[in-house]
């Protein structure tokens, strides 16, 4: 028993001297000798092709169990089934202001065209 003991310790001891020795990369964003950041897309697009399919499975399963994803992804609007409110006398008093601007282009019109006719 103490063998054993002893064996995992010094293979413990082992792979810790072992890790000590091996030198980090930066996995996303490294310097090279001149100091220029450089960008590994390759852990990125690994990365994406972990997280997009999971959040998609996610979502599909929030839906599939009755959550309203129009409140994650929308606003809501109050405004949806009420109808306007328009004043009724202002638009009156517009209209009889255009008929007295365009009646006297259309006498105009209208004199012309019996004149031709």
């Amino acid at each position: 028993m103490h063998a054993l003991v002893y064996l995992s310790a010094l293979l413990c001891l082992a792979s810790a001297a072992s890790a000590e020795t091996l030198e980090e990369e930066g996995r996303l964003v490294f310097l090279d000798g001149s100091g220029t950041p450089y960008i590994n897309t390759t852990t990125i697009g690994y990365g994406l092709l972990m997280i997009v399919p999971i959040v998609l499975v996610g979502l599909l399963v929030a839906a599939a169990l009755g959550l309203n994803l129009d409140n994650l992804f929308g606003r809501r609007s109050d405004q949806f089934n009420k109808q306007p409110y328009y004043d009724q006398d202002y638009y009156y008093q517009y209209a009889q202001r255009s008929m007295e601007t365009l009646s006297p282009i259309l006498e105009m019109l209208k004199e012309a065209y019996n004149k031709w006719e």
